[in-house]
């Protein structure tokens, strides 16, 4: 995978601009999101999905089904930011 994400097929991203992206493509998905704002990855590997959500509340639907050929496969996080502090839970 490269180190953008959303930029290959094993590599998911949902930017501040409301924009999901996974194979260098891009659509729209949920709500922008900045400073001040609480954002939680979530990963179903029962079925094989990716969801999001923002200050406590989920974004409605899965922004992602996770192909066949990366189940069983590991998953790593990942934060891509410009000009950003984050801090990061994990757990």
């Amino acid at each position: 995978a490269t180190m953008e994400l959303g930029m290959d097929n094993k590599s998911f991203g949902w930017g501040g601009t409301a924009m999901k992206s996974h194979c260098g493509k891009y659509s729209k998905f949920g709500q922008t999101y900045g400073q001040g704002d609480v954002v939680v990855a979530l990963i179903d590997l029962e079925r094989h999905a990716i969801s999001f959500m923002k200050n406590g509340l989920a974004i409605p639907g899965d922004a992602f089904s996770i192909p066949r050929q990366l189940w069983g496969q590991p998953f790593f996080p990942h934060v891509l930011t410009k000009e950003a502090t984050v801090t990061l839970y994990f757990g």
